[in-house]
Formats: structure tokens, sequence, C-alpha cells
């Protein structure tokens, strides 16, 4: 029941697919994004069904807005 609550949270959210990320910048190979987020250095995606992954587009939005001030 758990996991169906979380899942249903994720679908209600802004979600981001995979190929939706170089439209913001972020054209990081998958096995990079994996490492970055076990790291906790990216966000940690949603799994929805079967091989489907999503992001939350405003911890993503967060990330980026880091990724900047950061680089200042």
């Amino acid at each position: 029941m758990r996991e169906f609550a979380r899942i249903m949270e994720a679908i209600l959210r802004k979600l981001l697919r995979k190929d939706q990320l170089p439209d913001l910048g972020i054209t990081e190979s998958p096995s990079t994004l994996l490492r970055w987020e076990a790291a906790g250095l990216f966000p940690k995606r949603a799994k929805l069904a079967g091989f489907r992954v999503a992001w939350d587009q405003a911890e993503i939005q967060a990330w980026i807005d880091r990724q900047f001030s950061q680089s200042k």
C-alpha cells in the first residue's frame, strides 16, 4: 500500500521524463545520472511502471538553480 501511495504522489507532481532532461541542459549519460543520484548529487528518480522513470520537476529546477549559484 505504501508503494501505491508513493506512486500516486509522484503521478500528481509535475514529472520530467528522461528524454526531457536535455531540454533543460542536462545532457549527462544515464550511468552518470545514476552515479550522481547514488552519491546524493542529483535528485532521485521515481520508478513508475515497468522501466519508466521520472524526476520531480521542482527538484530538478532546484538542482539547476544550485548549479548556477555554485558556479558564481
